[in-house]
């Protein structure tokens, strides 16, 4: 997809096709306030829609990558929904922008460094048990005060501010995700002949073994 930089579109709709919107496409598109991105898009470049008048987005189900300071500075941008199939969030992504509510999917993997530092509106986060890592400075300068998290995710120093409330996940829901693994790794025959209490019977074992 072209540029569009500082285009006086207002509303855009992106139909099935275009696999990757390129750095700065729609950059200071001041008059922009909404946009669906469907999935036949993997890839939003970046700054993307950076300092856009961004309003509402729309991120369907099938796009896997968003770089680095894609909607960074978008003021008026009040609330993101990130999709499962996103598998990384790039460095500065939200950086400044309006964001007031964030819904990070479970699928997401990766929160690059800075990706909403500055956020001063975003009070509350809530970070999937699938995410792996968080990188520096995530968060920093938001206003976030509360974070759900899985003891499992590497936060990398300076992600969160000292005064932030953490809440882990259960360990139970730790163990469920170990117990599908384990059933997700048995072939199809062998799923066929077993029942929950042997996969079960599996992972006790891994775990006597671990504690040897």
């Amino acid at each position: 997809m072209g540029h569009l930089f500082g285009a006086a579109l207002q509303k855009v709709k992106i139909c099935d096709g275009p696999k990757i919107i390129q750095c700065c496409s729609f950059f200071h598109c001041k008059k922009l306030e909404e946009i669906t991105i469907p999935g036949s898009v993997k890839l939003l470049e970046e700054e993307a829609f950076a300092e856009s008048g961004l309003s509402e987005v729309k991120i369907c189900d099938g796009v896997e990558e968003i770089e680095d300071a894609a909607f960074k500075g978008c003021k008026k941008l009040g609330k993101a929904v990130i999709p499962g199939s996103v598998k990384k969030i790039g460095k500065c992504v939200f950086t400044g922008s309006g964001l007031e509510k964030v819904i990070i999917c479970d699928g997401v993997e990766e929160i690059g460094s800075c990706a909403f530092s500055g956020c001063e509106k975003l009070r509350e986060i809530v970070i999937p048990p699938s995410m792996k890592r968080i990188g520096k400075f995530a968060f920093k300068g938001s206003g976030v005060e509360k974070v759900r998290i899985s003891k499992y995710t590497h936060i990398e120093e300076g992600t969160l501010g000292e005064n932030v409330e953490i809440c882990y996940y259960p360990e139970k829901n730790k163990r469920k995700m170990k117990l599908a693994e384990v059933i997700k790794g048995m072939n199809m025959k062998n799923l066929k002949l077993a029942k929950l209490s042997e996969a079960r019977r599996v992972l006790e074992e891994n775990d006597k073994d671990k504690n040897h």
